[in-house]
């Protein structure tokens, strides 16, 4: 573990966002999710697949217009 890990205070089992390296790619935390499970949209358990399609792009996306005078 590199940085974070530790317990918030506070209602619930929530820790701090957490790095960690030095894993290969067998190895369990790459494999599987193992801070928290995160379904994502879908009803039920249905939500898994909604991720690896197309309707993921806007809970993925922000839409921000940005506007610049270019002329002389």
């Amino acid at each position: 573990m590199v940085a974070g890990g530790h317990a918030i205070d506070g209602p619930g089992y929530l820790f701090e966002p957490t790095v960690v390296s030095g894993l290969a790619q067998d190895d369990e935390m790459v494999q599987d999710e193992v801070f928290a499970e995160m379904p994502h949209g879908g009803f039920k358990h249905s939500g898994y697949g909604k991720d690896l399609s197309m309707y993921s792009f806007e809970d993925y996306t922000r839409v921000k217009h940005v506007k610049s005078y270019i002329g002389p």
